[in-house]
């Protein structure tokens, strides 16, 4: 019962804090952070769907490499061995079924995704976080600045000005 107690004290607390800090931050500054925190949300849900397609494109991939060199393989049963060949054939099947590399290729290509999207969408990441750590008119200023930055891509990507692959980049 404990833990349920301690749980429901933390949660009063977490609750007060927030209450405490939006009673005394100015509402200018309020508005600030909260443009921070959808941007940041905005930036991060992009990140990831860069990364998801990525990872989709490297495994398909990989996966394609592969089999066709086992496939390869497999069309010059160039040896009088009937095991050899029967190996090679067996390696071609084994490899059709194989989940492991795919797997792997899967969750190079997200990292390689997301850290691509992260590189492209530094400015509005750094916007997003000066907004969030800092006070007064520097975390008005880089909310501003991010406003106007997600305006201008919203602008350009949905008028169909979009110059690169994810759009707008």
């Amino acid at each position: 019962m404990s833990f349920v107690t301690n749980l429901g004290t933390t949660a009063k607390n977490v609750f007060n804090t927030a209450k405490n800090y939006v009673a005394t931050t100015p509402k200018g500054e309020l508005a600030a952070k909260g443009v921070a925190v959808i941007g940041a949300l905005a930036v991060l849900g992009d990140v990831n769907h860069m990364g998801k397609e990525v990872s989709h494109e490297n495994r398909i991939e990989k996966d394609a490499d592969a089999g066709y060199d086992y496939f390869t393989n497999t069309r010059y049963l160039d040896s009088k061995s009937g095991n050899a060949n029967h190996l090679k054939k067996a390696l071609f099947e084994s490899e059709l079924n194989n989940n492991f590399r795919g797997r792997v290729s899967s969750a190079t290509g997200y990292v390689k995704g997301a850290f691509e999207g992260l590189i492209s969408k530094i400015i509005p990441i750094g916007l997003a976080t000066t907004a969030l750590v800092t006070k007064g008119k520097a975390s008005m200023i880089s909310a501003g600045l991010l406003a106007g930055y997600g305006a201008y891509k919203f602008i350009t990507a949905g008028f169909g000005h979009m110059s690169g692959k994810y759009g707008g980049e």
